[in-house]
């Protein structure tokens, strides 16, 4: 059975490129396999440099990724290997070497050669041929994904040029009523969608501003906190009501 993957590509009003995706969690990079599809998907076509931006950001995951994996598998043979060394080390000191050495010198010198071996293994193991065979079965992944024109997000890249250049009063408006006309798409690619902005307002004052916008409109002016990224906020909102009332 396949499994999907989807990667966004969303251009702001000035050209600068947001890119959605989930690879932020290690777990889900070491799962990709030859029955994992990843596409991508924009709303205008984006420039050359953003995909090859893209790219290298994924190979940094891959990399990190890769080396906590076999750093993590390997370790009760690092740990033992390292102890096993602290201890001949510290015999040999105690008992074969007559110096006089205090033991808090012994202890130093067993702690600091167990300490080079377990570095010096794991240096070994993230260059070993497992580690280097499953990086380059990712980086093919990373290599396979292709991009491919969503009229949805064609329709989100403009709504948020327009959030964009709205005054402090529209803008509060249109984050309240959270409406979007023409914003009609995939379910599954607008929760999908949905899901990967939600990580980016996860801080107390987004937290803080979400209450704020939820109160019963009213007479009373909106604050906004104008610190905060509005317009991307707004677009999540306009696209999280319309998934919630796809469900009903």
């Amino acid at each position: 059975m396949k499994n999907e993957i989807t990667i966004f590509h969303l251009q702001r009003k000035d050209g600068t490129p947001l890119l959605l995706h989930p690879f932020d969690d290690p777990a889900l990079i070491m799962k990709l396999d030859a029955d994992t599809v990843i596409s991508g998907r924009y709303g205008k076509e984006p420039r050359p440099e953003s995909i090859t931006m893209l790219r290298n950001e994924l190979y940094r995951k891959v990399e990190m990724a890769v080396k906590s994996w076999i750093s993590e598998k390997r370790f009760i043979p690092r740990f033992l290997a390292s102890s096993a060394l602290f201890m001949l080390l510290y015999f040999f000191f105690s008992l074969v070497v007559r110096d006089p050495l205090p033991m808090i010198d012994e202890l130093a010198i067993s702690l600091g050669g167990a300490l080079l071996l377990y570095f010096a293994l794991s240096r070994r193991a993230t260059g070993s041929k497992e580690a280097s065979s499953r990086r380059i079965m990712l980086r093919e992944r990373i290599d396979s994904i292709l991009f491919i024109r969503d009229p949805l997000l064609e329709e989100a890249e403009k709504l948020l040029s327009r959030l964009e250049i709205q005054s402090p009063e529209e803008l509060a408006e249109q984050l309240q009523q959270g409406a979007g006309a023409g914003m009609e798409g995939d379910r599954e690619v607008i929760d999908q969608l949905v899901a990967y902005l939600s990580r980016l307002f996860t801080s107390r004052a987004y937290k803080r501003q979400e209450r704020i916008l939820n109160k019963v409109p009213g007479r009373e002016r909106l604050f906004l906190d104008t610190k905060l990224d509005l317009p991307l906020y707004g677009l999540y909102r306009i696209l999280k009501k319309k998934s919630e009332s796809a469900r009903r």
